[in-house]
């Protein structure tokens, strides 16, 4: 019995790595946050929103911060690919989307232990752009109302304050 019991711990351990291997072809950064540990040191693709700005590195390289599903991964790139991003990410702007191969580190001993992607491809997928944000008007009006009742509030207190016998 604990023969099988432990050729069935064997078996069961040696077939997790095998199931931790379907990566999806392409993930979110999310994703492989998400999955880090499983992921350590091997080669992926994530696509999301090249986010911020290009950050100078050593060695002729930059740093781009790819966001999807909420989440920014650092990827560490060469500066002519970084060169083909036209927009990054702000608020009003939609970044360029990008699609990044290369190898993972969940605590990259290059980087101080930082988690990132060290590309071997990057390409932008899909131009980002001005995004419409409307005015929301009924915010001044709340801001006024708020001004005026500390207005008002200010006054009595100083005409109650001017009342009291000292």
């Amino acid at each position: 019995m604990r023969i099988l019991l432990t050729a069935a711990l064997l078996f069961a351990a040696l077939c997790r790595p095998a199931v931790a291997w379907a990566v999806p072809e392409v993930m979110s950064p999310a994703e492989v946050v998400a999955d880090s540990l499983l992921l350590d040191g091997r080669s992926l693709t994530i696509e999301g929103e090249a986010i911020g700005e290009a950050l100078r590195s050593d060695g002729g390289r930059v740093w781009v911060n790819v966001l999807g599903e909420g989440t920014a991964l650092g990827t560490w790139t060469t500066a002519e690919s970084a060169g083909g991003i036209s927009v990054y990410g702000v608020y009003g702007r939609v970044g360029d989307r990008v699609r990044v191969t290369g190898r993972f580190n969940a605590a990259c001993p290059r980087h101080g232990g930082d988690m990132d992607l060290h590309t071997d491809v990057f390409e932008v997928v899909r131009r980002g752009g001005d995004v419409y944000i409307p005015v929301a008007w009924w915010r001044f009006g709340v801001g006024a109302a708020g001004i005026a009742l500390a207005s008002i509030l200010a006054w009595v207190y100083r005409r109650r304050s001017e009342r009291v016998p000292e």
